[in-house]
């Protein structure tokens, strides 16, 4: 299907990748550009998450997530995908709103997009830094020739992922970093 302006109705996810047909969640069109909803058809498709210790369903249980992104569908997904691995999400979509809801939520890690309005996450990392408890860091970007993964662990994330981000590699990702934190404080 194609709209008139040239956007193909058939088009990909910016945030999982993943192509859609007509009749697959939601899309539109504003100006050419073409704006997927993802989380109908990952919902419809994925089954609700089952204990078991050989999945990423279960290995976030008991794991609290603070997910920083200022797009509302890349928010909403990362949300999603690590609620699907047992995680309790918190969600923030700026850098001042995230300082607020990590002094009240104590999260374990801190999922944050580099790009944003009011700061880049560089900003957010180094915050965290300078309280008590600092949580375990992901750095997201969808522009990683802007935002090198060794710029980002010298500004002191922990780990660096790109758009688009499979729910998968996320909960993986998340898991290897608070193993590795478990490891070194034992």
């Amino acid at each position: 299907m194609e709209d008139p302006r040239g956007a193909r109705a058939g088009a990909g996810c910016p945030v999982c990748g993943r192509r859609f047909q007509p009749g697959q969640g939601r899309y539109r069109v504003d100006a050419g550009d073409v704006h997927v909803d993802c989380l109908p058809a990952l919902r419809s498709r994925r089954p609700a998450p089952q204990p078991s210790t050989s999945t990423s369903a279960a290995t976030l249980a008991g794991v609290t997530a603070l997910v920083v992104e200022d797009n509302g569908d890349s928010r909403d997904f990362f949300a999603f995908a690590l609620q699907h691995c047992g995680a309790t999400v918190h969600v923030a979509g700026s850098v001042r709103e995230a300082l607020d809801t990590a002094a009240r939520a104590a999260p374990d890690v801190v999922i944050s997009d580099l790009s944003m309005p009011d700061a880049e996450g560089y900003a957010l990392v180094r915050a965290l830094g300078a309280g008590g408890r600092r949580p375990s860091t992901v750095a997201v970007t969808a522009f990683p020739a802007s935002y090198s993964r060794d710029r980002c662990l010298e500004a002191g994330f922990d780990a660096f992922l790109t758009k688009p981000v499979d729910p998968a590699e996320l909960c993986d990702a998340v898991r290897k970093l608070l193993d590795s934190r478990e490891r070194g404080a034992g």
